[in-house]
């Protein structure tokens, strides 16, 4: 498979593959260093990249320009990076400056070895079929199979050294500790404001009077939602792995939901026991449906 082979399945996505004479390090070196990146990623003959900026980290961006060489017109795009596992998958947003399509795709790039081949598969999905299908007829195939051509050249000559790789930035414990702290609040602030508006319009009983399984099963449903809530809002405002700061808010959570099915038990006057052991049990999962969620939104 050494041509680009591109599919369109299902009603918003374009799939490309094509296989490489190469490890995945360089064919992810090639798609992640600018001074490579320039040198393939030109599309048709007769257009350069005179603007080629990578700030390869989690919540750092991407711009690209290319200019065609006799008529100096431009054309540019930009994006967002979502997700980064070093040297084998990307997940960024793209726009273009003057698009023929409404809004911005989520693309995912995926490099898979296997006996000194990488195997690479790009999944762009865009934000209705109509912008897939206007993507399909600009002819984006004839450039991108031209840019894969050159890529394949490039990477069965010789490559220049590149210089070392910078350090990685610093974990950041403040902002981890503040996402985790802003997740969990809005979880508790959530759903305590929503209990206090049910007793205040009589939903209800007055604090301190047993509800029914009826209505323990109401305040388990918003719980659960807050709960993603609480998940989406921590991998949004984590600095790097926002999957796994989503989960760890499920773990903390963990604490307050034990507690509640060990108080259910002593005081079993209280409420039933079911309501703490949900909210326990349903905690990790609805935090790491959150991150999810962030990682891959769903689009209308």
């Amino acid at each position: 498979m050494k041509t680009l082979q591109l599919t369109a399945p299902g009603e918003r996505d374009i799939v490309m593959t094509r296989v490489f004479d190469a490890p995945r390090t360089l064919v992810f070196d090639a798609h992640t260093k600018p001074e490579l990146v320039k040198r393939w990623l030109l599309g048709p003959p007769g257009w350069s990249m005179p603007v080629c900026e990578i700030d390869l980290r989690v919540g750092g961006t991407y711009r690209y320009v290319w200019r065609h060489d006799t008529k100096g017109t431009e054309m540019g795009l930009g994006g967002v990076y979502r997700e980064i596992v070093a040297p084998e998958r990307i997940v960024s947003t793209e726009r273009f400056d003057e698009a023929s399509y409404s809004g911005e795709a989520v693309g995912t790039l995926v490099l898979v070895e296997r006996g000194g081949k990488t195997t690479l598969t790009v999944t762009m999905r865009y934000e209705s079929r109509a912008a897939r299908d206007a993507v399909l007829k600009s002819g984006m195939e004839t450039g991108v199979a031209a840019s894969y051509d050159r890529l394949a050249d490039l990477l069965a000559s010789p490559l220049p050294p590149l210089p070392p790789p910078p350090p990685p930035p610093p974990r950041r414990v403040g902002r981890s500790i503040r996402a985790l702290v802003a997740g969990f609040v809005a979880v508790v602030v959530l759903s305590l404001g929503t209990d206090e508006i049910l007793h205040l319009v009589k939903v209800y009983p007055p604090w301190g009077e047993r509800m029914t399984d009826g209505l323990f099963g109401l305040a388990t449903a918003y719980r659960i939602v807050y709960s993603v809530a609480g998940g989406y809002i921590v991998a949004r405002l984590a600095p790097y792995a926002p999957l796994g700061h989503a989960i760890l808010l499920g773990l903390i959570g963990l604490v307050p939901g034990v507690g509640g099915v060990l108080v259910a038990i002593a005081k079993p006057e209280l409420g039933p026991l079911w309501y703490p052991v949900a909210l326990a049990v349903t905690g990790l999962p609805c935090a790491w449906l959150g991150g999810a969620l962030y990682r891959q939104p769903i689009h209308p």
